[in-house]
């Protein structure tokens, strides 16, 4: 299933907050303060890779043509593998 354009929208608002944090050496913090009010739809937005309404190579795309939305979900997916290693739970 390919990215709705609610989704396409969110990934390039991800991208330029996130983008603007990495243009001015912005920590990871700063960088997670930007898209906060945004982790609802950023949650739908892996559930719907992990359930694979939106394919792996669609995604990638994204990654690829998106640096702070990569830089951005590379360190939620980081943050969530540290925080299930020592048994925090959702």
């Amino acid at each position: 299933m390919a990215l709705t354009v609610e989704q396409q929208n969110l990934i390039k608002i991800i991208d330029d907050r996130v983008t603007s944090v990495m243009l001015v050496d912005g920590t990871d913090r700063e960088m997670v303060a930007s898209v906060f009010d945004l982790m609802p739809g950023i949650k739908d937005l892996i559930d719907s890779k992990v359930n694979q309404r939106i394919s792996e190579s669609e995604m990638q795309s994204c990654y690829e043509r998106y640096e702070g939305f990569y830089k951005c979900m590379k360190f939620l997916e980081k943050l969530a593998e540290e925080l299930s290693a020592k048994g925090v739970e959702k």
